[in-house]
């Protein structure tokens, strides 16, 4: 054994090569016009380790995939997409639909969105349909649109913002890909494509009189936003661990608070901490039968229920916090 031979046998029992985690897909993208969707496809497209990109962008649409072309919009029955999907491995499926199109073929931590500043995406979307020719008319007939009224809230279908894989974003689009490519383990790059180039770095200029009437008609998304910005954030502060948390409590009435808990990629339940004023004063196991209210792929089968009686717990002061106890990751009270 040669000197160069001993000294790659001790580099190697020092630094052992770390075994790369196993690519996590499927994905379903829910893609809202004017949300970064198209920086996501293109990056999509671009990954070594997504080996295909399915898209459903409409009937004869040239993004379209053929087989879910033929599938979707000219089988003379009603068929189901899931033997096309079944053809793939290591995919995305993505597309300008709702949630409620493909869901039932996932689990809730497959599914991903974009979601942007709801002013910002109507006027966004508003100069891009201007562009391309798709719209002439001013922009307050335009707000009278349903596209520029609560689109992005249409998106998430009847399935819950708290069980979504991923919600980026798009004002944080460095942060959103990064959580992503942590989650599943791929290698998306940050990409910028089919923004307005006459945009001002500042932002659309805007009279408040106009910015109040596109609020007006979109208080629920912006009520969304605020919700998926909180449940951001705490998702990129555990954005390393490898099996993340998911889920929502709520009052069941004053003497009861009930939740669903489960872990990405995981059959283990998971157990609950309830802490009222910063005191830990009981904890549970995330393993009743509760399956999420809508027709999607159940984690662990839908044994993912907890709850609390807190009879002789809460006063209406009370701070209520609820977290998995091994990592501290919060589960929230979210009125969506």
């Amino acid at each position: 054994m040669t000197i160069k031979d001993i000294l790659r046998n001790i580099i190697t029992l020092r630094f052992p090569k770390l075994k790369e985690k196993k690519t996590r897909l499927p994905i379903l993208f829910i893609h809202t016009p004017k949300t970064a969707g198209t920086s996501f496809r293109k990056a999509a497209l671009a990954s070594k380790k997504i080996k295909h990109v399915l898209c459903d962008y409409g009937k004869d649409n040239a993004t379209t995939t053929p087989a879910i072309n033929a599938v979707q919009y000219y089988a003379s029955d009603e068929p189901s997409i899931e033997p096309v999907l079944k053809e793939f491995k290591n995919y995305i499926l993505t597309g300008h639909f709702s949630a409620d199109r493909y869901k039932m073929f996932f689990y809730p931590y497959e599914i991903g969105i974009f979601i942007r500043e709801p002013v910002d995406r109507v006027l966004s979307n508003y100069y891009h349909k201007k562009r391309m020719g798709d719209f002439s008319d001013s922009l307050d007939e335009f707000i009278q649109t349903n596209t520029a009224s609560n689109l992005q809230l249409k998106q998430f279908g009847n399935l819950a913002p708290e069980y979504f894989g991923f919600i980026g974003i798009s004002d944080r689009y460095d942060e959103s890909v990064a959580l992503i490519n942590a989650l599943y383990s791929i290698d998306l790059k940050v990409l910028t494509l089919n923004s307005n180039p006459s945009k001002k770095s500042t932002g659309y200029e805007l009279e408040d009189d106009t910015r109040r009437i596109i609020c007006d008609a979109n208080s629920e998304e912006i009520e969304l936003y605020l919700s998926a910005e909180k449940l951001f954030q705490a998702r990129l502060n555990f954005k390393d661990i490898e099996h993340p948390l998911y889920g929502s409590w709520q009052f069941e009435n004053k003497l009861k608070i009930s939740g669903r808990a489960y872990r990405a990629y995981s059959d283990s339940p998971v157990k609950i901490v309830l802490q009222i004023d910063d005191n830990v004063v009981a904890t549970t196991i995330a393993s009743m039968y509760k399956p999420i209210p809508c027709d999607v792929k159940q984690p662990r089968e839908g044994y993912i229920g907890f709850e609390f009686d807190i009879s002789e717990l809460v006063t209406d002061n009370s701070s209520i916090t609820i977290s998995a106890e091994d990592t501290n990751e919060p589960l929230f009270n979210l009125k969506h």
